[in-house]
């Protein structure tokens, strides 16, 4: 019964999570620019792209949402990684 207590909170979590990554550019203390922020939901929440709205990009940022004691899972560690690295290419098809 534990097991499936904790699993039902993990569950009930990880909802209000995904719920939360989708209205957070609203919040009226979100510190970002809403229309600068473009929802992707896997494997990170948005990518924000500062200055768009006013049509001069200042930087780009890979953001994600995490609640409680929430943290980056393999793959999105390894894009933070990649990211920190400047291991991070534009191509055009």
């Amino acid at each position: 019964k534990k097991t499936s207590a904790r699993s039902e909170t993990g569950a009930i979590a990880v909802g209000i999570g995904k719920i939360i990554e989708k209205i957070l550019p609203v919040h009226k203390n979100f510190p970002l620019v809403p229309s600068d922020c473009r929802f992707l939901a896997e494997p990170i929440d948005m990518i924000v792209f500062d200055g768009v709205s006013e049509n001069k990009i200042k930087h780009i940022t890979f953001l994600d949402v995490k609640t409680g004691n929430a943290s980056l899972i393999g793959h999105q560690r390894q894009i933070r990684d990649a990211v920190n690295d400047h291991s991070v290419n534009w191509r055009t098809y």
